[in-house]
């Protein structure tokens, strides 16, 4: 629970236009965006997550992500759907300084709560 936070809020934020912002170690580069064909209007996106601290190496994620409406009682929600694609090295080359990840599947489901 974040006091004060919209479901609205939330989702402006993971925007790659604005998680920058926010998220300092990391960068975003929209591979396809909504209109790339998917119905559901999914956007294929390229994070590189820099570790920051020796020895730790930093990550990087092709992956695919939905934002999709949730009703529930209280108010519209949403899940934030994701998962790794084929890996295309001509749109997002392997960087040695980086550790490719495959994420398999991630939902956050955001709904609001009552005051």
């Amino acid at each position: 629970r974040i006091p004060g936070i919209s479901v609205q809020q939330v989702v402006k934020a993971l925007e790659p236009g604005q998680r920058p912002l926010w998220d300092t170690m990391s960068t975003f580069d929209i591979l396809l965006g909504p209109d790339g064909g998917d119905p559901a209007g999914g956007e294929s996106l390229w994070h590189v997550k820099n570790a920051g601290v020796w020895p730790f190496r930093g990550v990087d994620f092709l992956w695919r992500q939905w934002i999709l409406p949730l009703p529930t009682v209280h108010g519209p929600g949403i899940a934030v759907v994701s998962k790794s694609f084929a890996e295309d090295s001509s749109r997002s080359p392997v960087v040695a300084e980086h550790t490719r990840v495959s994420l398999k599947f991630q939902c956050w489901l955001l709904r609001p709560v009552p005051a």
